[in-house]
């Protein structure tokens, strides 16, 4: 199976979704990843196999205003589009001998060039491009025409997405959730936290979704209890951040490596998610929480369809009940046996059934032609 994935993230950004899914496909398959230019220097050495070939390219990037202005101009955007279309026609041509099976796209700005291609496409819908911010009006029409296309597969990280998706554009999704590595995140190795409660939590620092005052409120509640923070910093709440990181008891580490991860969960005496209780938080699925179940911790989240019914979670929908789920498991240490319900999560299961999604458009558009 040849695959092109049109990417809104670098490989070597985050290990998301889709670097677990894309890795744990068989080898004999050939995946162009394309992924936008930024000038960001913060980069992590995230393997991928042989048969994964990485390409940057210059596209659109709301993070970037100055472009977002330029874009504004449709001669820009015509000339932009054209050379990138050129550009991706060689990389195909070279990276996939000129045959692709499957278009998979995460990425709003290369949308464009869609209709270019006559191939099945699926749309990763691991995040609504929305939350990010406001969609120019000038691709959020071929967005919005794409995801209401019956041909174009909707693919799902989570089934609190499935009631969103198909009000906005009558487009039934297929839930593949976001997984775990349960190979890596083992919990025989569970260290015990004896001398001092550590509150724990591994994500994005971000000013639409981190809950600052729900930090504040543990913070000053557990004033003997320690809470440390790994992750990348939005720029945006760098006020926010630094008004926590000034708290006695909160410490605020950068961004780690992926491999890490497990050594530093395993020092935590509770796993946390402390994101705002909003319509938008509840629809997605959080792969640290899964990170921290699948190493034996007790976790209190803010609430999440996809993991309704896990054992040794506390999800929650405001303050109040977020601070009686940490009460009860620091008074309560007996853990569920969740191993069976945690399965169904491994990466290893999720990329097989994701395979199976892109096969079925593949076979699909055959018949079609």
């Amino acid at each position: 199976m040849n695959i092109l994935w049109f990417s809104e993230i670098r490989w070597d950004y985050l290990k998301t979704r889709k670097q677990h899914l894309l890795s744990l496909f068989p080898k004999e398959d050939k995946i162009l990843f394309i992924q936008p230019l930024s000038l960001s220097k913060n980069k992590f050495p995230i393997e991928h196999p042989k048969n994964i070939i990485n390409k940057t390219v210059p596209i659109f990037r709301r993070g970037n205003r100055t472009l977002i202005k330029i874009a504004k101009f449709s001669i820009i955007r015509i000339i932009t589009y054209n050379l990138l279309l050129r550009y991706l026609k060689f990389l195909i041509k070279q990276h996939l001998n000129d045959d692709i099976h499957v278009i998979c796209v995460s990425n709003i700005f290369f949308v464009p060039l869609l209709d270019k291609f006559k191939y099945p496409i699926i749309w990763d819908f691991n995040d609504d491009p929305k939350q990010f911010g406001e969609i120019p009006n000038w691709v959020y029409k071929y967005y919005y025409n794409l995801l209401s296309d019956k041909n174009t597969k909707i693919i799902s990280s989570s089934k609190g997405f499935n009631n969103y998706i198909y009000s906005k554009f009558s487009n039934k999704p297929i839930t593949i959730s976001n997984g775990v590595d349960r190979e890596k995140f083992q919990k025989q190795n569970v260290l015990s936290n004896n001398n001092k409660i550590i509150f724990g939590y591994v994500g994005i620092i971000s000013k639409w979704f981190f809950d600052f005052n729900l930090i504040k409120k543990i913070s000053t509640t557990y004033p003997e209890c320690e809470i440390k923070i790994y992750g990348p910093k939005d720029k945006n709440a760098l006020d926010l951040i630094n008004e926590i990181s000034e708290l006695n008891n909160v410490n605020i580490f950068p961004k780690q490596e992926y491999d890490m991860l497990p050594e530093i969960m395993r020092k935590f005496s509770i796993g946390l998610v402390p994101l705002q209780s909003c319509d938008k938080v509840t629809r997605v699925a959080s792969g640290k929480l899964l990170q921290y179940l699948s190493l034996g911790l007790p976790v209190v989240s803010v609430y999440m369809e996809q993991f309704e019914g896990l054992s040794n979670l506390i999800m929650c929908r405001n303050h109040s009940e977020f601070m009686d789920g940490i009460d009860y498991y620091i008074n309560n240490d007996l853990l569920q046996d969740n191993d069976i319900e945690l399965t169904k999560y491994d990466w290893k299961v999720l990329a097989d059934q994701y395979r199976i999604e892109l096969n079925s458009s593949i076979s699909k558009h055959k018949n079609n032609k």
